[in-house]
């Protein structure tokens, strides 16, 4: 299900283009890379390994532009990054969003 605020306008119409530090690996997506309260990157970063001990190729991927906005959670991010058990790909375009979606 989309969330017609949460992402551009248009991308879940594009072409599918893979992203390439996620291509081959299993991971959950979280859309928006900044750092606000209603993401909540210390919940996700404390039971990331949690989900590592089930499924020890999972990454955490955390895809869109950071903000310059709070940082809480992003310390936690930066360790699971430096482990291997996150991916921070940045901005993704609409084909690339769209199949990052499609393949979390």
């Amino acid at each position: 299900m989309l969330v017609p605020t949460s992402c551009r306008e248009g991308w879940g119409h594009a072409v599918p283009v893979p992203v390439a530090a996620l291509e081959g690996r299993r991971f959950a997506l979280v859309l928006g890379g900044d750092a606000t309260p209603r993401r909540n990157l210390p919940l996700l970063t404390a039971i990331w390994p949690e989900v590592r001990a089930s499924a020890p190729d999972a990454v955490l991927a955390v895809v869109g532009p950071p903000s310059g906005g709070p940082t809480a959670g992003v310390e936690g991010l930066r360790a699971l990054e430096a482990d291997g058990a996150a991916a921070l790909p940045g901005y993704l375009s609409d084909g690339e969003l769209r199949w990052a979606s499609a393949h979390a």
